[in-house]
């Protein structure tokens, strides 16, 4: 990522995204196919210059602030699992994000639903995952370069298929390894083109349980 994203006109220096916190999960909530889930992270940007380009000729230096990306991320999530026929699972949840970040034109409250398919079947080599959602964000203040507020909608689906190999081959002690291929498809609109987002990945590999 970069130090001043708004920069233009001359190479931008790039910076380093940290981030740190934990996880709790109640799962099968009082014994049904409920799951709470709460993550907390920490993210400091190493160098945060945002908008520091733009000081005294588009923005004031206190307007600059409402820029910043430092944030305390709080995620709650409540989902509810439950199989509709032999070896498939599906898990609608809902998400719920508040993104404090430290530039108030930057934080905001973001309101997810996703649904999870799922084929684990023991008796055969193939199983699969796959994920679909549909959210909006919406944010605290205008964004003084753009004079208004950014908000957000965005959506994304994803999948991987999974296939035992059937020739027993092993890492140490493993298991026998698995192949995967997958997909991704994600994209944002923002009531700010500058924020628009889309990206589309691919994956193919193996891994290993113990």
């Amino acid at each position: 990522m970069w130090e001043d994203p708004y920069l233009t006109g001359q190479d931008r220096d790039d910076t380093k995204r940290k981030s740190t916190g934990a996880r709790l999960v109640w799962d099968r909530i009082f014994g049904s196919g409920f799951q709470l889930q709460y993550s907390y992270r920490k993210v400091d940007i190493d160098t945060e210059r945002s908008g520091d380009s733009l000081v005294g000729t588009l923005i004031t230096s206190s307007e600059r602030q409402l820029l910043e990306r430092d944030s305390d991320l709080h995620i709650v999530d409540l989902a509810y699992r439950f199989n509709f026929a032999k070896s498939h699972t599906l898990a609608p949840a809902f998400i719920y994000t508040h993104d404090d970040r430290d530039g108030k034109a930057m934080k905001n409250d973001a309101y997810d639903f996703q649904l999870t398919y799922a084929y684990l079947n023991p008796g055969s080599p193939f199983s699969f995952t796959g994920n679909l959602y549909v959210g909006q964000a919406d944010y605290d203040k205008d964004n003084p370069i753009y004079n208004k507020k950014q908000d957000d909608d965005r959506y994304g689906i994803q999948g991987t298929l999974y296939y035992e190999n059937p020739w027993g081959w092993r890492l140490g002690g493993s298991r026998p390894m698995n192949f995967f291929i997958g997909g991704a498809f994600a994209k944002t609109n923002a009531d700010i083109d500058f924020y628009d987002q889309e990206a589309t990945m691919a994956s193919v590999g193996v891994f290993f349980k113990w």
